[in-house]
């Protein structure tokens, strides 16, 4: 039994080198286009290109109203704008 072994193994390894040997190249560019995820993976980095474009031009919007805030905060401090509501009419009125 133990003489069976590598009669069987030592065959049975080459028969597998000497089949998967045409099949190799295809294989390897089949495993990578997988792992890389294919066209779709292309569509995915493409729209994430496009997510990240629209979310940095929301970043920019938003830091220009922060600036447009805090200009009106100060402004309004300072007492130049236009006086809070109270309970008197304006006086031109």
């Amino acid at each position: 039994m133990e003489s069976l072994i590598p009669i069987i193994v030592v065959p049975t390894v080459f028969a597998f080198i000497l089949l998967i040997g045409p099949f190799r190249q295809p294989l390897t560019r089949w495993i990578n286009r997988k792992a890389d995820g294919g066209e779709g993976g292309m569509m995915l980095r493409e729209e994430l290109a496009e997510q990240s474009e629209r979310l940095m031009e929301t970043e920019r919007r938003v830091m220009e109203l922060e600036e447009r805030l805090d200009f009106a905060e100060r402004l309004l401090s300072s007492g130049r704008g236009p006086n809070p509501p109270s309970g008197d009419p304006p006086a031109g009125a």
